[in-house]
Order: C-alpha cells, then structure tokens, then sequence
C-alpha cells in the first residue's frame, strides 16, 4: 500500500510538472490532455485516473506555483491566504508598485564557463572553455600538468543536484580534463597576441580522471612528501582524494570532439595501453 501511494505521488509530481512546462510554452487553451500525456509518454486514459480534466491539472500547477513562491518569500502567506486568492493576482498585487519601480534589475550575458585572461592595465578578456565542459556547472577547476607533457593544462569538476523537481538535476559532469597545447590559435602554432591558448578536451574515459557526483569544490594540494593531491568535495558525499590524476611522464593523447555526435579520438583502452606501457 505504501508502495503505491510513493508511486501515485510521483505520477502526479511528473504530470504537475509537465503541464506547468507545456502551459508556460503554449499556454492554457493549446495545450490539450494529449500534449501532456505524449509528453509524459503516458496513454491520455491514465491521466483522468488522477484529474478528471485540463482544469484541475491548471490548478494543480496553480498550486503549486503558490507554494514555491511562498516558500521563498514567506511574509506574502499573510497576503495570499487560499489558492483562490493568488490565482487571479498580477505582479501589482504581489508586490507594491514602489517596491517594482525600485527594484533592482540583473542581466547576464555571458551564461558559459571560462577563462577571464589579464591583459594589463585593467583590462581582461574572457574565453569561453570547449563545449564538453560547459555541460554542467563549474565548481572546482586546477591548472597545472596532469599529463606529463611540459603544457599546463586545465581540469574542472562541478555538478549541483539540488534544483526543483521541474528543473531536473545538473549532473552531466563526470570531470573533464583540458589539455593545454600552449598559446596560439591552432595546437602547437607560435603564440599570437590576443589570442588565448587552446585547450583540448579529453574524455574521462580516456583519460581516467573521473569526477562525478555533486561535485562543489576542488582544491590542489601537497603533501609533506611533496606529492601533489587533488581534494573534491561533494554534497552529502564522501570526499574524493585523487594522487594518481598527475601523470609524469604519461601524455594523454586522446581528445573528445567538439561535436557530441562524433566518437572520441582515443578509446579506454588505448589510453590505459598507454599508462602500461609508459
């Protein structure tokens, strides 16, 4: 019985959020109880199971809308006190007309992760990294030369599960290694001015560096030894502690294509053919 009510809960979870989407992209009246269940890959008979039409999933949506705004901003609860009372409300009737004409207003412009290069005098330029590290969040990043070929390179890890239900989870990092060429705009070509070095990506499976999870931060230390060691912290998780990252004298050749649809250059096993022999 529990079994099926944990169930229940989450079919209709997935049907609130599903509509919410729809409706927010089509509206109201386009959206049709065909449109949600094909995006729920559901038969649009089990959806009257648990809502009898459009207009009680609108509500629901309705509902749960109030809900998270209300979490955030608990001083409106005294405001809106019924759902019938915030389902007709515009933005004038949450939020005093002074407090808007005041409010500060954010843009961003720049939404990947990258580089900002000192240029002097005040000046930076920003480079963005490869398309395979901008699949998720960025929260940890150490330059130094992982591979053992005399270049600097770049590795980042980051993830953040967190999100609402609707959003999903940012978890498409498995940790990226960017292997650094030096400067200049093609590997290996003589450095130019204003040109930022470019760094190329190696698959994780390549290279061995995992890093997953819900990775927050990563720090490069030393030991007493003076082995380096790489520190990764992660939400309501263990600590990842990594010395093998920092290969000397093993140069990892493999790199992931820009494109997500074209394979990477190099196998797993290539590259752990590689270590062996190395």
């Amino acid at each position: 019985m529990a079994e099926t009510l944990q169930r229940d809960e989450i079919v209709v979870r997935d049907i609130v959020e599903t509509a919410r989407v729809l409706f927010k992209q089509s509206g109201f009246k386009k959206t049709t109880m065909g449109d949600i269940a094909r995006s729920l890959g559901k038969a649009k008979s089990s959806l009257y199971y648990y809502y009898p039409s459009k207009e009680d999933i609108f509500e629901a949506v309705l509902h749960a809308e109030m809900d998270e705004l209300l979490d955030q901003i608990v001083s409106l609860r005294k405001k809106f006190n019924s759902y019938a009372s915030y389902a007709d409300a515009g933005i004038g009737d949450i939020f005093p007309a002074e407090k808007i004409a005041h409010a500060k207003v954010l843009r961003c412009t720049e939404l990947a992760s990258g580089i900002l290069y000192n240029r002097g005098n005040g000046q930076f330029s920003f480079a963005p990294l490869p398309l395979p590290a901008q699949f998720s969040k960025v929260y940890g990043a150490a330059f130094d030369d992982f591979d053992g070929d005399g270049k600097k390179d770049i590795l980042v890890s980051g993830n953040f599960f967190p999100y609402r239900t609707q959003l999903g989870r940012c978890d498409a990092s498995l940790g990226m290694l960017l292997k650094g060429p030096g400067p200049g705009s093609q590997a290996g070509s003589p450095a130019q001015p204003g040109v930022p070095p470019l760094f190329q990506p190696v698959d994780p499976a390549v290279s061995g560096m995992y890093i997953g999870g819900d990775v927050r931060a990563m720090v490069e230390l030393k030991t007493g030894a003076g082995k380096k060691l790489l520190v990764i912290a992660k939400n309501d998780d263990a600590v990842q502690e990594n010395d093998d990252f920092f290969r000397e004298g093993t140069v990892v050749e493999g790199t992931v294509s820009q494109d997500p649809d074209e394979p990477a250059a190099d196998s797993a096993a290539d590259a752990e053919a590689n270590r062996e022999q190395s």
